[in-house]
């Protein structure tokens, strides 16, 4: 008989007559599943002829046989299948018998349409009683409600001016607590400005510091022992993380405060290609790692971004790959991806006709399904405690997260424990050729532009223009802050 469960539509056995295959009783095949399936599917009868010895049994007290043949009838009513019929017998079917059955049919869907329809009145006709008694219940109980009410309207009344009253304390409570929100607002505005100001402040006597031990570092006088140019590099390294953790503070004080830089140019794939492998061609053989960075053909050599956010997250989804992988490889793929991927495009890219794609794949440790969302929470990663193994702020993931979106874009994270993980970078793809036609879509993406720093917070100044280019000249060195005169002044000293 055809049943319906949870809104699959099946055909189940319900009876058997001389089978000897009781295990069978609840056996249920989908529409187009096996012969029984594929009876009711194409609504036709199948006829078996010379059926194997071991396929089915036909059993009396004194023994059994197996049968010649099986016919499987598709039992209907207006054109509808409401059963399959399975027949085994030890003679072949005729031709005329074949017809008989099949006209037979017929009458066997009228009458179990018939007790369906009957079965369903019955059921209908109890459910009716049921209603009547329980409206008789009900309209009791009304009469009880309605004196119930007579009172409880007395009480309303009462209750109406104590409401009033309430009232009048609920919009104090509510002017109170926007006053509070408000407050609340312009906290959150002090605490960003008061973040972004101490790290440049952190900064300053912090730059002197790694300035110094730099030097220091590579003891020029030669009256240093190992040991202690071991605890100089420590400090230099210590002092250097430090650093980045500022830089990461003064980055996320900017998201919260609006005013992180957006400053779209022509970018060159190559240069993003050097950048990255200056940052972790190192690290990868250090670690042992496979390293590679790929370009999916088509993609054009130079498009429309700010390189130095690009750069900015290229650098943390890499580093946290390099730093969750202790064997196997990390690579960098680049490819054109079609605008709305995952349906998350911002506002304000609408117009962009695709995406450009940046997938950092590791074979790492990966990450559990119901951490990946709260990875890109400032201050959060996927091992939280105390005694986690790998150590970090977890700021950059978050930090990411924003720029992407302020330069159009988004992150996606694909992991499993154990199996590595995938972070792609979706941007605007913006290729030269498109650069005047398509730069209000970038207009539209870059929200705030401010000035540029003269100078990238986390640069020495002294490297970034290059050792050589120094020498035989006179400098003038202007700061507020004697220490950084005093480091600056014995660093360009040595050169």
């Amino acid at each position: 008989m055809k049943e319906v469960e949870e809104g699959q539509l099946y055909l189940k056995k319900i009876s058997s007559y001389a089978s000897l295959d009781e295990n069978k009783v609840n056996m249920r095949f989908r529409l187009g599943e096996g012969l029984i399936g594929q009876c009711a599917l194409d609504k036709r009868s199948i006829l078996l002829n010379d059926v194997p010895d071991h396929y089915v049994k036909i059993g009396s007290g004194v023994g059994e046989s197996s049968p010649k043949n099986i016919i499987i009838l598709p039992v209907q009513f207006e054109d509808d299948v409401l059963a399959v019929i399975e027949m085994a017998s030890f003679e072949s079917y005729s031709p005329l018998q074949v017809k008989l059955l099949e006209a037979v049919n017929n009458n066997i869907g009228i009458k179990i349409n018939s007790i369906v329809s009957h079965m369903k009145v019955e059921r209908l006709l109890q459910e009716s009683q049921a209603l009547t008694e329980e409206l008789q219940a009900q309209s009791e109980e009304l009469q009880l409600q309605q004196e119930e009410l007579r009172t409880t309207n007395e009480k309303l009344e009462e209750q109406y001016e104590a409401s009033e009253q309430k009232n009048n304390e609920i919009e104090k409570v509510r002017e109170a607590l926007e006053e509070k929100a408000q407050q609340l607002e312009l906290s959150s505005q002090y605490k960003s400005e008061f973040l972004a100001n101490m790290s440049h402040e952190l900064r300053t006597p912090l730059n002197s510091l790694l300035i110094l031990a730099q030097i220091l570092s590579e003891n020029g006088d030669g009256n240093l022992s190992a040991k202690q140019e071991e605890y100089i590099r420590t400090i230099y390294s210590s002092g250097h993380d430090l650093l980045h953790l500022i830089n990461d503070v003064l980055d996320l004080a900017k998201v919260e405060s609006g005013k992180l830089d957006v400053n779209p140019k022509e970018v060159a794939f190559h240069d993003v290609q050097d950048f990255i492998d200056r940052q972790f061609s190192l690290i990868a053989s250090q670690k042992n790692l496979q390293f590679t960075v790929e370009m999916e053909a088509g993609v054009s050599e130079t498009f429309f971004t700010d390189e130095q956010r690009l750069q900015q997250i290229l650098k943390n989804l890499l580093s946290n790959a390099f730093k969750f992988t202790e064997r196997g490889s990390v690579s960098l793929v680049v490819r054109k991806g079609i605008k709305g991927v995952s349906g998350k495009l911002s506002e304000g890219v609408t117009q962009a006709k695709s995406m450009l794609a940046f997938s950092v794949i590791d074979t790492g440790i990966g990450i559990d399904e119901d951490k990946q969302d709260t990875i890109f929470d400032a201050f959060k990663q996927a091992d939280g405690t105390t005694s986690r193994q790998y150590g970090g702020t977890g700021l950059g993931l978050s930090i990411s997260r924003e720029i992407a979106q302020l330069l159009g874009g988004f992150i996606e994270v694909s992991s499993k424990k154990g199996k590595g993980s995938t972070f792609t970078l979706y941007l605007p793809y913006i290729p030269k050729n498109n650069k005047m036609v398509e730069s209000s879509a970038m207009e539209e993406v870059a929200v705030s532009l401010y000035e540029n720093d003269p100078l990238d917070d986390d640069e020495d100044p002294i490297t970034a223009h290059g050792k050589s280019s120094l020498k035989n000249k006179k400098i003038l060195i202007v700061d507020d802050d004697i220490r950084n005169v005093y480091a600056l002044t014995i660093a360009l000293e040595e050169v």
